[in-house]
């Protein structure tokens, strides 16, 4: 059979989803996969003509231009609903929304013969009676919404009552958890709970009123970590021997997070109060004798080179000091 539409003459073929037969006068939402695409927009009329032409068999409205299959009785629905309504802009805003369960505002029923600000209007208008709810550029009905931030929620607060010294849930691993959804609906997600009772801390989310804790198991652990890092305070062993097991490694993120360590590279961290004191030493030390390498540098606060070069790097990018040569000095306006 061919699909007549405007000018167009195409091939058809069409799959119903509910009969074998469509008998007269009856309606009934089908799928027609042409011979080749064509250009129409929602809302098209369209007619149904046998192989030699001779006989109109069916006409037809497009409900849905991308062609995708609804095999779900509830959103044929939505779909009939159109149909029954093609003029109603507010009927195809409100079963676009429930046939994609999230939709980006942007280019909303952009293949329709409706106007972007008709669209517009419309997303306004069902957002005020509360049928659908806005967050950043997507809208999505309420109880689906719901749904996902509910379920964020859950994996947030069980991923943290695991690990209660942990400062926040990453987000990596939580956009991994929802990776089912795109990454626009993710992101205006995080922004929604933000809002309310969360809070973005770098690459983290957690509750607001959360405070991280080391559990009672971890404080021996805790105990053993911060002797090591402080027998050598400018010294101190590389970060692999201070994290010799799952446990030291919880505790030293703890740490790190909490702010009590400084991570001044990869395999060196210091103890936040050494730290300072290296800062200062390292200061006077320039003041009394201007220019310094990082031999001269290392010896004077008894430190090492594995120590002292990411550490003058570091404050380097602060603005701290400044390299000069192979010799640093302070910056003037520190």
């Amino acid at each position: 059979m061919y699909l007549h539409h405007g000018t167009t003459r195409i091939a058809a073929k069409i799959r119903l989803f509910e009969n074998r037969l469509l008998e007269p006068g009856k309606k009934e939402i089908a799928q027609l996969r042409l011979a080749s695409p064509i250009f129409a927009f929602a809302g098209d009329r369209f007619v149904i003509r046998d192989p030699s032409e001779q006989h109109t068999l069916a006409g037809g409205i497009v409900l849905d231009a991308n062609g995708a299959e609804f095999r779900d009785q509830a959103k044929r629905t939505l779909l009939m609903g159109r149909a029954i309504a093609p003029d109603d802009v507010h009927a195809w805003v409100r079963s676009e929304v429930g046939l994609r369960s999230f939709v980006s505002t942007q280019g909303l029923l952009d293949k329709s013969r409706f106007s972007t600000s008709k669209v517009a209007d419309a997303v306004l208008s069902l957002k005020r009676d509360e049928e659908v709810v806005l967050h950043d550029k997507i809208a999505a009905n309420a109880s689906t919404w719901n749904a996902l931030r509910d379920r964020a929620t859950r994996l947030i607060d069980n991923a943290l009552s695991k690990n209660p010294e942990r400062a926040g849930y990453d987000l990596s691993e939580l956009r991994a958890a929802l990776r089912d959804k795109p990454t626009d609906v993710f992101e205006a997600l995080v922004a929604d709970m933000c809002s309310h009772d969360f809070t973005r801390k770098q690459s983290t989310i957690t509750r607001r009123s959360r405070r991280p804790a080391l559990p009672a198991k971890l404080q021996p652990v805790a105990g053993k970590v911060h002797e090591a890092l402080w027998k050598k305070p400018f010294d101190p062993p590389p970060r692999r021997e201070v994290e010799w097991d799952l446990e030291a490694q919880r505790v030293l993120r703890f740490f790190i997070e909490s702010g009590e360590v400084i991570e001044i590279s990869s395999d060196v961290v210091l103890l936040r109060e050494n730290f300072e004191r290296m800062k200062t030493a390292v200061a006077d030390f320039i003041s009394k004798n201007g220019l310094a390498t990082v031999s001269e540098l290392r010896q004077a606060v008894e430190s090492s080179r594995r120590i002292m070069v990411p550490f003058l790097e570091r404050r380097d990018r602060e603005g701290f000091t400044r390299r000069v040569g192979d010799k640093r000095s302070l910056r003037s306006n520190r």
